[in-house]
């Protein structure tokens, strides 16, 4: 009977103690987690060139937006702001524009960031970043040093890997911790990776360019085979092992006084990559790890190997995951290898520069060191403060404190240059692009689509059948209404606002001086849950048409003051402009703009998408490149078309 009864306690105790790690468990993936993706058009620029992004919220639920906002910060090679921005989200929580980096821009790595106000209820969040390269040719360059970059593999059978920048080949000598030679590696090749024969779990050191620099081996083995972690002396410590993706956390351990944790296999077969971060008993990051798993999805892009400048064609995206949301698609040319190696070990988390400087931030840090209850920033849009938010300020660690040097090959970088003065020299750098709206109106009327008419008067006449005229019989003017179906019945007695590209117009009559051939599209907004869901507040309550130009040159050619601007001090997604060679241009040496071809939203229906290729005007061989989307991740499709 003793026996029985001491049996049934530790089976209570068992369960009590299951459901409280349960509990916490569940207390950590309750988390409601974001994050951005970002996307651009090149990874090497000029100074003063125009640099295209397109920007998707990614996010680890299925409720409501945290944020409306993206917030866009640009650094340079120093750490200092050049740019700052505030853009709305769309409805498929997509955002996408140009950057004109300035003319006087200093060389290096430029880093993009972008962050929703929500972050900052984290501590040092691992907020969306894009690294790229900028090259000023008019500022003599200083002296370039070259970047030493190892890889300390954390498996026990790991070799120790090596990257240089240097434009010239070099020769390596690997040693021990107390000076003894292990190897001595000629002619190493700048901008590859080179795996050498020395083991790498004790301390080394490397002498490259004269200069020793001491290597440290990973504190933790990881075997990929068998999913298991481990340490060979803890001394004691307390660790928090996470396991996540960049807004999906996965599990959590305390690796106490054990000697290894094991994982779930299964639970990370969904993932492409993980990471696995551990954490000390402050909740700092000690080490971290990305593993690839190498999934190959089940994807592909369908489209010609070999198109005519001029011709148009067809890009179709077929049999991915039917819970694929949109797509971005960019056609543009090859960057030198140079830059896209350099970017790739830059990217990488397992990889690491010497004497960077730097400190290291993970998801796992920021759930682990929460400033406060998560707060979101919804609040209607026209009442959004000023900036008030600085990603330097809010989340230091994202910012690496060194400067990187590139060489690039005079040829290269005259090309680029040619493109830069034939792209100025026909003003298409100055030409505007065409608006893209964040809201979904009840009804949207293209003009081309219909036949032509005189006026934008006769227009809304004829054709929107949710406004009407009326004349104001004290005031003696003509008013513009819009149709009222609150409560089933249906007039005309509601008083929009009206918007020329998200600017009031300052009166009836200055809308309709406006050329209907200017004009893109119309946008109406008549039912209340669609006024509701643009989350603009009480100002729209009575309904909004927004007249969209096709050049998005209201503002410039109206003269219009930055306070007459709806939307304040946020800005909406912006198209590139259409490019067509002109007849006058004979070589083909060089490109119009870049990219070629964006399509920053294609539709996904059923794990399929498509979209039409107007022309590709430049000779060479190009690269499609695709990014699909779906609610939690991403994936990236690369194809190779060349121009005839």
């Amino acid at each position: 009977m003793m026996n029985y009864y001491k049996y049934l306690f530790i089976i209570l105790f068992l369960l009590i103690f299951n459901r409280s790690l349960a509990r916490q468990q569940e207390t950590i993936f309750k988390e409601n987690l974001e994050n951005f993706v970002i996307t651009t058009n090149q990874d090497l620029l000029l100074a003063g060139d125009r640099l295209w992004f397109v920007i998707k919220l990614i996010r680890n639920h299925e409720s409501y937006l945290h944020s409306k906002l993206a917030y866009i910060e640009i650094y340079d090679s120093e750490n200092n702001n050049i740019y700052k921005e505030k853009i709305l989200l769309d409805s498929d929580k997509i955002a996408y524009g140009d950057i004109i980096l300035p003319d006087n821009a200093i060389e290096g790595l430029y880093t993009m960031v972008v962050y929703s106000k929500w972050m900052s209820n984290f501590q040092d969040y691992p907020i969306g970043k894009k690294h790229f390269l900028v090259k000023n040719p008019t500022i003599e360059s200083s002296a370039f040093k070259a970047s030493f970059f190892y890889q300390a593999p954390p498996f026990r059978s790991g070799k120790l890997s090596i990257f240089h920048t240097s434009p010239s080949s070099e020769n390596i000598e690997i040693l021990d911790q107390d000076g003894n030679s292990l190897e001595i590696l000629e002619d190493v090749k700048g901008s590859r990776d080179y795996y050498s024969t020395v083991a790498f779990d004790k301390p080394l050191q490397v002498i490259f360019q004269n200069e020793t620099f001491k290597l440290d081996p990973s504190k933790f083995w990881w075997n990929p085979s068998d999913f298991i972690l481990e340490i060979d002396d803890n001394e004691g410590q307390d660790f928090k092992v996470l396991t996540h993706t960049n807004v999906d956390l996965i599990e959590q351990f305390d690796f106490k006084k054990l000697a290894k944790v094991s994982l779930d296999k299964e639970l990370y077969q969904k993932y492409d990559k993980f990471q696995i971060s551990v954490l000390d008993s402050q909740g700092t990051l000690v080490w971290e790890y990305e593993h690839n798993q190498f999934n190959v999805g089940g994807g592909n892009i369908n489209s010609p190997l070999a198109v005519k400048t001029g011709r148009s064609f067809q890009i179709n995206l077929q049999g991915f995951d039917h819970q694929s949301e949109n797509a971005s698609i960019w056609i543009k040319p090859s960057e030198p290898e140079r830059v896209k190696k350099l970017l790739e070990v830059i990217n990488d988390p397992n990889w690491r520069r010497v004497n960077s400087g730097s400190k290291s931030t993970s998801l796992a840090t920021a759930i682990n060191n929460k400033k406060t209850d998560l707060e979101p920033e919804y609040v209607p849009m026209l009442v959004y403060r000023p900036w008030d938010v600085t990603a330097k300020e809010t989340f230091p660690g994202n910012f690496k404190n060194d400067k990187i040097d590139i060489e690039i090959s005079d040829e290269f970088l005259e090309w680029e240059i040619n493109r830069k003065i034939y792209h100025q020299h026909f003003l298409q750098a100055e030409k505007v692009s065409s608006l893209g709206s964040p809201f979904i109106p009840d009804i949207s009327y293209v003009i081309d689509e219909y036949v032509p008419f005189e006026d934008v008067e006769s227009f809304l006449k004829n054709i929107v059948v949710q406004t009407r005229f009326r004349k104001n019989r004290k005031e003696k003017v003509k008013e513009l209404r819009i149709v009222d179906i609150t409560d089933d019945r249906v007039n005309f007695n509601r008083k929009p606002i009206i918007l020329i590209d998200y600017y009031k117009a300052a009166s009836l009559e200055e809308l309709l001086r406006l050329e209907l051939s200017q004009i893109d599209r119309i946008d109406v907004f008549y039912d209340r849950n669609t006024i509701d869901n643009t989350n603009l507040g009480e100002l729209v309550g009575n309904g909004m048409l927004v007249f969209l130009t096709k050049q998005n040159d209201f503002a410039l050619k109206n003269n219009k003051a930055k306070h007459e601007y709806f939307l304040k001090d946020v800005k909406v997604s912006r198209n590139p402009h259409d490019s067509v060679t002109p007849e006058r241009f004979e070589s083909h040496e060089v490109n119009l703009y870049k990219p070629q071809f964006l399509n920053p939203k294609v539709p996904m229906h059923r794990g399929r998408g498509k979209t039409n290729v107007p022309m590709l005007d430049e000779p060479a061989s190009l690269t499609i490149e695709s990014w699909v989307f779906y609610n939690n991740k991403y994936e990236v499709y690369t194809k190779t078309v060349q121009v005839q």
